[in-house]
């Protein structure tokens, strides 16, 4: 599998990507965020590398977003007076009209969710602080900011681990019989406050991190790792907006 795309500039994805998520979110029709959703479910499938669990969750994510958008806001949608519905399911009824209505907006929101997975799954979050830094001249201030804010939920996801494993380790050799004891049952409902403590901590250690590095005190800082925007960048960019702009424009003629 060629990671072409995890090698672009993060600029570059976005750059294509936004106006593309106007124009879907703008659109009316149901062909035209469906085309622009395969598309991007292809592109993540030929142009990058991702686990087996990450395709499964893809492939069912997608279309399982977009049915259930459909049959969900189908009963809210009000129906043309004397439209005899599809099917019923006792009182709840679903008609054409609310049907249509509703698969296109599912498949407006499934089509953002694709435009959104094949850019975020194939870069990398450092990447896109540095490029923005670097390119965008957003402050340094800013974007190191949101970074640390973005590394805060797998760290609290590396502390939940540590927790549930000390649990398992502590009740390894207590029988059965005593795990049931109600101290023991509700001891698991500190968890979110030893979360809290351990979220606390961290962000103790990082302030005093960047206050040791003077973070704040100068206009700019040397960046250990570069991220220009080449030709090939400005290639990726034109070239996705292009074969978006190809696929919106026959769909929009066909329909």
């Amino acid at each position: 599998m060629i990671a072409a795309l995890e090698q672009v500039n993060p600029l570059a994805k976005y750059g294509a990507v936004l106006p593309i998520f106007l124009v879907v979110i703008l659109s009316k029709s149901l062909a035209l965020p469906v085309g622009v959703g395969l598309a991007s479910v292809l592109l993540l499938f030929l142009l990058s590398r991702q686990p087996f669990r990450i395709w499964t969750a893809v492939l069912l994510a997608v279309p399982g977003l977009a049915v259930l958008f459909m049959f969900t806001l189908a009963v809210w949608i009000p129906a043309p007076l004397g439209e005899t519905p599809q099917f019923a399911l006792g009182s709840v009824e679903w008609h054409s009209t609310s049907l249509e209505i509703s698969a296109a907006t599912g498949a407006r929101i499934s089509a953002i969710l694709a435009l959104a997975l094949m850019v975020g799954l194939t870069t990398d979050t450092r990447s896109l602080v540095r490029a923005t830094v670097q390119n965008l001249r957003l402050p340094y201030r800013v974007g190191y900011a949101a970074l640390i804010a973005f590394e805060f939920v797998p760290h609290l996801n590396t502390e939940l681990t540590t927790i549930r494993l000390a649990h398992r380790a502590r009740y390894a050799a207590v029988p059965l019989v005593r795990r049931l004891e109600r101290r023991r049952i509700f001891g698991f409902f500190t968890i979110p406050i030893a979360l809290l403590a351990g979220g606390i901590r961290h962000a103790e250690r990082v302030s005093i991190a960047m206050e040791t590095r003077s973070f704040g005190l100068h206009n700019s800082r040397t960046e250990r790792h570069s991220e220009p925007f080449r030709s090939s960048d400005w290639l990726w960019l034109i070239g996705l907006v292009a074969l978006f702009t190809i696929i919106i424009v026959s769909l929009t003629l066909t329909a």
